[in-house]
């Protein structure tokens, strides 16, 4: 009788007790949360319902709230956790958690100049412990399975930009993570607030540090990176869209190891300035990646299609566009230190010293309207691009290449040129042929008036250039034909800057008897030479060319005057004797207007 009553209390006890166990334990752990969150996380916590269920191994909290370190504002929150642990795998050393489900999550992230909002807890949890720790492997094993993250926000506020980036709508799905040789999977889909979203699909194994990324953009707006862009650039907005599927397989060992293939469309890039004006823009970017291997600075592109380019450069007597539009060096915030600790707990050891090298089967580039606009001088100049297209095929950047460019101005201007060779000048051999007709130089007389007092009346102008690079060694030959150049009257009270100049006798000196001027200006270099500028070589070979028939005039001509000569020495930069080897034309030979200014 005894033995009966033991075994029916000891029946109906063991339910009672662990049903009183199961009431205890939910409100412990939420009173545990609310009233010791300083004592855990230094933070203060709180959370509105907990269900833990011993039986089914299972924990589920709701309304659960962290507060940053100033307790005002959250640092994360969640509507709702919902954890499932195996606790019969324990025995056998394995934590096995089958469910992982977090509905409404949100979290914010500070980033400062040397630390983020959760150093704290990282500092917190850090171990002091200096001992030797064992790095024998652990017999326990680890596996997540079932973890989903639905409907979550999570903000970047970077402090120092003190600019914010958000995703929102993110879902979350990982059907195994395991810690050993079995590669654990995930996928994970989000919205950016500036448009389009983003879907990652990832595996990866624990053992071998190696992963699989693949990477989906659906229409992602660009302004997202306008922040850290404008750590650079002195614009408003950059508004494309990207839209492309990008696969990556790496090591977690090495940051550099790694290689992506894909491709990747950009279009409707419109860049503007502060003022919200356009300064550049284009349709469309498309790129088919083959082979883009980072650690040996290896890409391998099977397509390069860059169209619609647009552009408009201004220019005014104090600035221009690009020097409005970037920023100067002390304004840049300086990242050097935040991207060395990011290094070192990444554990890199690469050091990539392998030169850049990148080729591609198909290469074109169309532009149309490229417009400058120079407002430096008393009124206002205008020249455009209308259209301009670059092709090649097989272009690489240690190799041979060919590459044909078609332009077409404003004005009726044609330009046709061929290149052959590296993209390297200062090595190997190269060749460019390039031809430019129909230049009306009328349009540039605001050029004329400023620098000269005198206006071009009338010219079209055509250019042959035929240039060679061998080892850096640069042999151009150019040939400049003027069809019929007029200079008009010399304005008197002008306050030109090289108005002495007699640039109307100038081009009659060069004319022949048809009315044409043919130059011949050789440009030669070393351009391996710090000291050879190209723009400044090729200005005083034409301008030794034009003027120097005038400064070869002999003494008894008497046809330019001392300030003449002064102002023409002050553009050549050249030595007098050197010009006056240069034969001048004969007496016969000169225009009447030349032969009458003799005269007086």
């Amino acid at each position: 009788m005894r033995k009966s009553v033991k075994i029916a209390c000891w029946l109906v006890g063991i339910p009672v007790a662990l049903l009183f166990l199961v009431m205890a334990l939910s409100p412990v752990v939420k009173s545990v949360v609310n009233h010791h969150g300083q004592d855990i996380l230094g933070r203060d916590m709180s959370v509105n319902r907990v269900f833990v269920n011993p039986f089914f191994g299972t924990v589920t909290i709701q309304d659960f709230h962290c507060k940053e370190a100033d307790g005002l504002v959250d640092f994360v929150a969640f509507e709702r956790l919902y954890v499932q642990i195996n606790w019969l795998a324990l025995m056998g050393k394995h934590a096995n958690l089958r469910h992982i489900h977090l509905d409404q999550f949100s979290g914010e992230i500070l980033s400062g100049e040397e630390e983020f909002n959760f150093t704290d807890i990282i500092n917190r949890f850090a171990s002091k412990d200096t001992t030797v720790q064992d790095t024998a492997p652990s017999k326990w094993t680890v596996s997540l399975r079932d973890i989903q993250l639905h409907n979550g926000r999570l903000v970047y506020h970077d402090l120092v930009r003190d600019n914010r980036w958000s995703v929102d709508d993110v879902n979350l799905n990982v059907p195994g993570l395991y810690f050993g040789r079995q590669q654990s999977n995930a996928g994970m889909q989000f919205n950016l607030p500036t448009g389009g979203s983003v879907t990652i699909t990832a595996g990866y194994v624990m053992a071998s540090h190696r992963y699989a990324v693949t990477l989906r953009l659906d229409e992602v707006n660009t302004n997202v990176a306008l922040p850290l862009v404008r750590d650079y650039l002195n614009i408003k907005g950059l508004g494309a869209l990207v839209t492309g599927n990008i696969h990556i397989d790496g090591s977690l060992n090495d940051v550099r190891d790694l290689v992506a293939s894909g491709a990747l469309s950009l279009t409707g890039l419109n860049i503007t300035d502060e003022d919200d004006e356009p300064v550049a823009g284009l349709d469309e970017v498309r790129l088919v990646i083959l082979k883009g291997d980072v650690a040996n600075n290896n890409f391998l592109l099977d397509t390069l299609t860059i169209t619609g380019i647009t552009g408009h450069f201004e220019h005014t007597a104090k600035s221009n566009t690009l020097s409005r539009i970037l920023r100067e060096r002390e304004q840049v915030p300086d990242t050097t230190s935040h991207t060395k600790a990011v290094s070192q707990q990444s554990g890199s050891t690469s050091n990539n010293d392998a030169a850049l090298s990148w080729s591609t089967r198909h290469l074109c580039i169309t532009a149309h309207d490229i417009s400058f606009d120079d407002r430096s001088m008393s009124k206002r100049f205008k020249y455009a691009l209308d259209t301009l297209s670059v092709t090649g095929s097989n272009i690489a950047s240690h190799g041979k290449n060919s590459i044909d460019v078609l332009g077409r101005f404003s004005d009726g201007a044609r330009l046709n040129a061929s290149y052959i060779g590296g993209l390297y000048f200062k090595q190997g051999n190269h060749r460019l042929n390039a031809k430019l007709i129909n230049l009306q130089l009328p349009q540039f007389t605001l050029y004329t008036e400023e620098l000269f007092a005198c206006p071009i009346d009338s010219g079209e102008l055509a250019l042959q250039v035929d240039a060679t690079i061998y080892h850096g060694k640069l042999n151009c030959e150019n040939k400049i034909t003027i069809d019929h150049p007029e200079i008009g009257k010399k304005a008197m009270y002008s306050k030109a800057k090289y108005k002495n100049i007699p640039l109307k006798l100038g081009v009659d000196l060069l004319k022949s008897a048809q009315g044409v001027v043919v130059l011949d200006v050789p440009v030669k270099g070393d351009l391996n030479s710090p000291k050879f500028k190209l723009g400044k070589v090729v200005g005083r070979a034409i301008a030794k060319v034009f003027f120097g028939p005038l400064m070869g005039v002999r003494d008894n001509r008497k046809l330019i005057s001392a300030d003449e000569r002064e102002e023409m020495m002050e553009i050549l930069g050249s030595d007098t004797t050197e010009l006056m080897s240069l034969a001048p034309p004969a007496e016969s030979q000169l225009p009447a207007d030349s032969k009458k200014r003799k005269n007086r």
